[in-house]
């Protein structure tokens, strides 16, 4: 049981469903959410799902009001990610923008590299300063790096 729900991209799927759901971001524009050790290939699958979603609901179904932006564009707004180096990180770039992508070997686990770099090899097909973004620029902004 814990492997199957715990180990997988269930608990992210969860967490960020119920944090846009409940107008989380509408409510804190500036909250800024990270999504480290649970890969990307969920983001697509859960972004159609949840602009789905929200197309259905009735203005008044939102419990703390209604979001200013669709899930997805919410998403792209406050939320970054840290893909496995294995997922298809070019079309998470493009899914949600290269400015929430981010670069983390997470070695020494299976899906770590051992030299961040290698991480570079993924990105082919992005520009030069949208590489520099994932590989550094993305993290330094969001914890105040000035360089």
């Amino acid at each position: 049981m814990e492997m199957a729900l715990s180990f997988t991209e269930r608990p992210i799927v969860d967490t960020l469903t119920a944090l846009i759901a409940d107008n989380l971001f509408g409510r804190f524009p500036r909250l800024k959410v990270l999504s480290v050790e649970y890969g990307s290939s969920w983001v697509a699958p859960l972004l159609r799902k949840l602009d789905h979603i929200a197309r259905l609901y009735s203005k008044d179904m939102w419990r703390f009001g209604v979001p200013p932006l669709t899930p997805s564009e919410t998403f792209q707004q406050n939320i970054w990610v840290a893909p496995f180096f294995e997922d298809d990180v070019v079309a998470l770039a493009q899914r949600i923008g290269p400015s929430h992508v981010l670069n983390g070997s997470d070695y020494p686990h299976p899906e770590g590299l051992a030299w961040p770099m290698e991480f570079v090899e993924e990105l082919d097909g992005l520009s030069a300063a949208d590489i520099r973004s994932i590989m550094r620029d993305n993290f330094a902004a969001l914890v105040g790096d000035p360089a």
